[in-house]
């Protein structure tokens, strides 16, 4: 399993470099204006309408998937997939008309602050990228379908092409027009559905038309997926309330907030892609086989390791996110205003950031168990809780208190969430966690401290070195602490 994790973790590096380098082009030939705000919403309204109804359903499809390939055999799994997936299919139909006539009302939804002029070009650009729905929901059902089934590998890897043939759209929109923009979006998209022909083949999925409303299996994914459904509404609406701030407090911020939150996820989210890809089939197998136990200790290692990895890299995040921001997008349409906002903005996304992988984490062990109520719940009070953030921040901090209130709702729910699955299932190693957690918070404020010292006397040298050096010493000191302090460490070494 170890091998599985730094293999897809490798591809996950790899994938969100070409998404760092997406944003980066999209930043370079356009920076953050009105024409960046209108394409990232036109991209963003399939993506969450998606959401509201396919993330819930796939939260189920897994563990039903598992449960019916065990008890009944490999041949019984395909075809539920396959009349999984044309049910979805007729639902996207509904929400594609639905959404073609009422395209304008929905993008004022997403940013009611939008000038006459941004929501007119808004609502072209979402008309044509209102078709990637079906896209959306075909390879998020093979995703699933794959990783049940153990093809890690080519998932992790699928976003690699879509962002390329993204940086290629995004050259000729602006060399031709920006009309390629949400074009070359859709065709991105479709890219992925290629390099899934093979691995489905060799998993011996094979496409029949076949469509059954009446399937127990189904009725057994809505009865799980309901509660999720709604968890995940609340969260979609989250994000609406963000950006439909974000539009009222300046022009480009949408894009400042897309630029500052997608390099966060691409230097951490490297861990929660890797993470939950891997751990969400395991975790189902073993609540399956009630292997409670094994189950309890897979979890602590696996947190543990996140917390190590994860909590110093936030750290360092912050101490440089001026300069990794002015090193990214100083450049091209980009100026020095928009470099001072974005680095802000990275630098309170980045203060909660591992809060949302441990959240993560604790939400799929909670459907393994088939309980998507509880997360329900959590998802509640997180959006109450950010919207009201959200307005008193943004008053008195502008576009960086909307990142700060999303940080500050991920903190108070991962903590609510942990509370209660302690109370429900019993003791997950949850002291022996946070004893972990302080051990390495007081390590990485030592070592960042001495990282701002050390930049305090390279002051007079370039960015480059500022950087590179406190790094690469505070690093090694890192590495020697771990493997002297953490036993998930010595392990890994080992094998």
């Amino acid at each position: 399993m170890k091998k599985v994790f730094f293999g897809v973790g490798l591809i996950a590096i790899i994938a969100k470099i070409s998404g760092f380098a997406r944003e980066l082009v999209l930043s370079y030939f356009f920076g953050a204006s009105a024409i960046t705000d209108a394409y990232i919403i036109a991209l963003t309204i399939p993506t969450v309408i998606f959401n509201f109804v396919g993330v819930g359903f796939n939260s189920g499809y897994i563990p039903i998937y598992s449960m019916i390939k065990k008890r009944y055999g490999e041949e019984e799994a395909i075809k539920f997939t396959t009349n999984f997936l044309n049910l979805l299919l007729v639902v996207c139909t509904v929400i594609y008309l639905f959404g073609m006539f009422f395209t304008a009302e929905i993008v004022k939804l997403f940013a009611s602050g939008f000038s006459i002029e941004t929501l007119d070009m808004a609502t072209n650009f979402t008309r044509i990228c209102f078709v990637g729905i079906y896209i959306v929901v075909i390879i998020s059902i093979f995703s699933a379908f794959l990783q049940a089934n153990g093809s890690y590998y080519v998932v992790a890897f699928l976003s690699v092409p879509m962002n390329l043939v993204y940086i290629i759209g995004t050259y000729i929109a602006y060399k031709k027009g920006i009309e390629y923009l949400p074009i070359f979006s859709v065709l991105a998209i479709s890219i992925q559905l290629v390099l899934l022909y093979f691995p489905l083949k060799s998993n011996n999925y094979r496409y029949r038309f076949y469509l059954k409303i009446n399937d127990n299996n189904i009725k057994r994914i809505l009865y799980l997926s309901v509660p999720a459904i709604i968890g995940g509404s609340l969260e979609q609406i989250n994000y609406l309330i963000d950006k439909t701030i974000a539009s009222r407090v300046m022009v480009g911020g949408i894009s400042i907030l897309n630029y500052a939150s997608r390099l966060n996820i691409a230097i951490i989210g490297i861990l929660l892609s890797t993470v939950i890809s891997i751990l969400f089939p395991k975790i189902s197998l073993l609540v399956s086989e009630r292997k409670i136990n094994e189950l309890k200790l897979y979890i602590k290692k696996t947190v543990n390791l996140v917390i190590i990895f994860c909590l110093p890299l936030s750290l360092w995040i912050m101490i440089y996110s001026k300069e990794i921001i002015a090193i990214v997008f100083g450049r091209g349409k980009f100026d020095e205003n928009m470099i001072y906002i974005t680095s802000k903005c990275l630098f309170y996304y980045t203060s909660g950031f591992i809060f949302m992988v441990l959240r993560e984490i604790v939400t799929k062990i909670y459907y393994s168990f088939k309980d998507t109520k509880t997360p329900v719940i959590n998802s509640g009070i997180g959006i109450i809780l950010n919207i009201i953030l959200n307005i008193v921040l943004s008053i008195y901090m502008g576009i960086s208190g909307i990142a700060f209130a999303t940080s500050i709702s991920l903190v108070v729910t991962t903590i609510l969430l942990t509370y209660k699955l302690k109370k429900k299932y019993g003791d997950f190693y949850i002291q022996e966690i946070i004893f972990t957690f302080l051990k390495v918070f007081v390590i990485s404020i030592i070592l960042v401290s001495l990282i701002y010292l050390i930049k305090q006397f390279l002051i007079e040298f370039n960015i480059f070195v500022q950087i590179i050096v406190p790094s690469i010493v505070v690093g090694i000191l890192y590495l020697i602490s771990i493997f002297f302090y953490f036993s998930e460490i010595r392990e890994i070494v080992k094998k």
